[in-house]
C-alpha cells in the first residue's frame, strides 16, 4: 500500500503494516496514487491512503489513470458525530 500518513489516517497504515502489508510512504496524495499503479504490474489490485479534505481531492488524480486496472483509494475523514459541523479538513 501506498500513501500519505496524516491525522485522519494515523492508525491505519501502523494496524496495516502490523497485519503484514508493505505501507510505503509518500509526500503527496497523487504521486502515492499513480505509484499504486505498480501494483497493477504484479496482477494484483493497488491501494493507497490519503488523509481527508484535500489529501482526498489530490488523489483522485491517480485514481482518474485507473482506467485499466483495479484501484483503491482509502480516505480519512472527520468523526461521523462531527459531520456537518465543519470539522478538521471534513468534505461535504
Amino acid at each position: 500500500m501506498f500513501g500519505v500518513v496524516g491525522i485522519t489516517v494515523t492508525s491505519l497504515a501502523p494496524h496495516a503494516a502490523a497485519a503484514g502489508v508493505c505501507f510505503v510512504a509518500f509526500r503527496n496524495e497523487q504521486s502515492a496514487g499513480y505509484a499504486a499503479a505498480y501494483d497493477f504490474l504484479t496482477g494484483s489490485p493497488g491501494a493507497f491512503l490519503t488523509v481527508s479534505g484535500p489529501g482526498c481531492v489530490h488523489g483522485l488524480a491517480g485514481l482518474s489513470k485507473a482506467t485499466a486496472w483495479s484501484l483503491l483509494m482509502i480516505s480519512g475523514s472527520c468523526d461521523q458525530a462531527d459531520a456537518g459541523r465543519g470539522d478538521f479538513q471534513e468534505l461535504d
